[in-house]
């Protein structure tokens, strides 16, 4: 059972490309997070419209970043 599961597991995890890969897909998400956020509350022209966006979103990623 070690071998056939945990081995291959530790394996990937340890593999330097996965580890570049994982890397550059969190600071893609990141960036784009920073620039969603940035589109978002450069349009809220009123207090009310920023309200309105806050109750709309889904994502705590998203609402962390308005914080």
């Amino acid at each position: 059972m070690l071998f056939v599961v945990l081995k291959p597991s530790i394996d990937l995890l340890c593999d330097p490309d996965y580890i570049n890969l994982t890397l550059l897909a969190y600071i893609e998400y990141r960036e784009k997070l920073s620039e969603d956020t940035k589109r978002t509350y450069t349009y809220a022209a009123t207090y009310e419209d920023f309200v309105k966006m806050i109750s709309k979103c889904e994502d705590i990623e998203h609402l962390k970043q308005l914080r």
